[in-house]
């Protein structure tokens, strides 16, 4: 089976909010057939496999085969996000900030 390396439009807000944040996490995008394409964690320390879907229907955030079986895989650690808002709550941080952190420091660092 070949897999497409194009990442969904929304790859890219994804990836430098969360630099932006100073959020660790590991792009594997390029990686065809890993099966997801964001490694990070939950804000209380255990691994995320965060999948980027584009927004719009169901029907066309279909997973492939490897992300599929990933997500059975990894059930409790397998999200698909499709905006920024989305992968901050995948990670914790909906609800509140790291200890330390504010919302003006996470508004400024999240300023283009």
């Amino acid at each position: 089976m070949k897999y497409s390396r194009q990442t969904d439009a929304n790859h890219t807000e994804i990836t430098k909010g969360l630099k932006r944040l100073g959020w660790w996490f590991k792009d594997c995008a390029r990686y065809p057939g890993l099966g997801f394409d964001i490694l990070t964690r939950h804000k209380d320390g255990y691994p995320l496999l965060l999948e980027i879907k584009n927004p719009g229907p169901p029907s066309s955030q279909k997973l492939t085969d490897s992300e599929q079986a990933m997500m059975e895989a990894y059930p409790e650690f397998f999200r698909v996000v499709t905006t920024l808002e989305g992968t901050l709550r995948a990670i914790g941080l909906a609800d509140g900030l790291p200890p330390g952190w504010s919302m003006s420091i996470y508004a400024t660092k999240l300023a283009p």
